[in-house]
C-alpha cells in the first residue's frame, strides 16, 4: 500500500489502562493505531505493532474497485447496542461471533481467494 500526503494523517492509540483497567497498563499506549485524515476525520487504516507486516485499510479509503464480499463476519455481538439492528439481508452467508472470529482477516481473504500482491511467507 502506498500512502501519499502523510502530513494529512493523524494517529490515535488508546491508553491501555482505559481498555484493560489493569494498573500495570497505566500510561502505556495500545499496540493498535487508528489512522485518520486530520481534516475530515475519515478512518483510513488500522495498524498494530504486534503484526507490523500487516496494514488494514478501510474500504472507503481506497480508490480502486473492490469485489462484493461473498460472506460477512459480525463480531463482538455480545457488545452490540440494542438500537443498532443486524442487517439480515445477507444471511446465511453472514456469521456472528460474541467476541473475535475463530480466524483472522488474512485467513478470511485467503479462504475466499481475495488476496492481492506477492505470496506471503508465514515465517
Amino acid at each position: 500500500m502506498e500512502v501519499t500526503g502523510r502530513e494529512h494523517v493523524s494517529v490515535y492509540a488508546a491508553d491501555r489502562f482505559q481498555v484493560t483497567g489493569k494498573e500495570e497498563d497505566r500510561g502505556k499506549k495500545s499496540h493498535h493505531e487508528r489512522n485518520f485524515c486530520k481534516h475530515c476525520a475519515c478512518y483510513l487504516w488500522a495498524f498494530s505493532s504486534r503484526w507490523p507486516r500487516w496494514v488494514y485499510p478501510f474500504a472507503n479509503s481506497l480508490d480502486v474497485e473492490l469485489p462484493v464480499p461473498p460472506s460477512r463476519n459480525h463480531f463482538w455481538m455480545s457488545s452490540k447496542v440494542a438500537h443498532m439492528p443486524v442487517d439480515k439481508a445477507h444471511e446465511p452467508e453472514c456469521r456472528h461471533f460474541d467476541g473475535y472470529p475463530d480466524s483472522g482477516i488474512a485467513d478470511w481473504h485467503k479462504k475466499h481467494g481475495l488476496t492481492y500482491g506477492p505470496p506471503e511467507d508465514e515465517g
